[in-house]
Order: C-alpha cells, then structure tokens, then sequence
C-alpha cells in the first residue's frame, strides 16, 4: 500500500472513530490506526498477501484477505 493510500485509509479510519458508537468497533478501529502507522495495514495476518485497497476504504479493520476469509467460513 503506498503513501496516498494510507493516507486516505488514515482519513477515513478516524471518521469512523468520531462516528463509532460500538466499542468493539473502536477498539478495532484504533489498532488499525495503529497498523497504519506501524506500516503493516493491509497486510493479511493469516498469509500476508495484500488485502485489496477497495476492501479496506470499506472496512480498514479488516485483517484477514478474501481468500483466508472463504477459508475461516468454512
């Protein structure tokens, strides 16, 4: 993920946090921001691939990809 795009993440992240009434979600939120400044946002914490920037403009906490998500489902 390149510098524009965590930027926009950032961004977004902290809408939400100013917006997020569920605590869980707060907390997830911030470890996010968290990861963003630890440079390691967007990375799969299963298999380390990319999770895909459209993905994360939706849901920046996400921490798993599509493919690691498919596989805990089932």
């Amino acid at each position: 993920m390149n510098k524009h795009q965590r930027a926009e993440i950032k961004k977004i992240l902290l809408a939400q946090i100013d917006s997020s009434g569920d605590d869980l979600r707060l907390s997830r939120l911030n470890t996010t921001l968290k990861r963003i400044d630890a440079d390691n946002l967007g990375e799969c914490f299963k298999c380390d691939l990319e999770i895909q920037f459209a993905i994360l403009k939706t849901y920046p906490e996400q921490i798993l990809c599509d493919n690691c998500l498919d596989v805990a489902k089932d």
